[in-house]
């Protein structure tokens, strides 16, 4: 990832994201394309899949045995797409969308889990001075 591409908002979704497959194991393809790049700015698109359905149960383990919970997780897709414009050398606006689709269906979500597909709204705005910048960035989740 490149520096500067993404605001500081979305740099942390995608290091969370990271941290997520990685302590799960959990494999998943992204593809990121720039679908136009100028001196003021770039639109950006990114597409993704994540292999949820590899969990096929939830091991809990204490002092007194252990319990194997059974899923049943789907497999999910990302669709994401930004502009970040510059109108100015100093100043940077952003605003993004994503969606992921849900990893279980209605019947099979439970407490532990509560998880829904998930719509999000950003945006973001930077300004740079000589060698550091400071930004401000706001997310909905939906």
């Amino acid at each position: 990832m490149a520096g500067g591409l993404f605001s500081p908002f979305i740099k942390q979704a995608l290091l969370f994201e990271n941290e997520v497959l990685m302590s799960s194991r959990k494999k998943g393809l992204s593809r990121r394309d720039f679908i136009k790049s100028t001196t003021a700015g770039h639109c950006w698109a990114l597409s993704g899949w994540e292999d949820w359905s590899a969990f096929k149960d939830v091991n809990i383990s204490t002092d007194r045995g252990s319990q194997k919970i059974p899923r049943d997780w789907k497999d999910t897709w990302k669709f994401a797409a930004g502009v970040h414009y510059r109108p100015v050398e100093k100043w940077l606006l952003q605003v993004g969308f994503s969606y992921d689709t849900s990893p279980v269906d209605s019947d099979d979500r439970t407490p532990d889990m509560p998880m829904d597909r998930q719509i999000r709204y950003a945006t973001g705005v930077q300004y740079k001075w000589s060698r550091s910048s400071l930004g401000r960035g706001r997310v909905r989740v939906r």
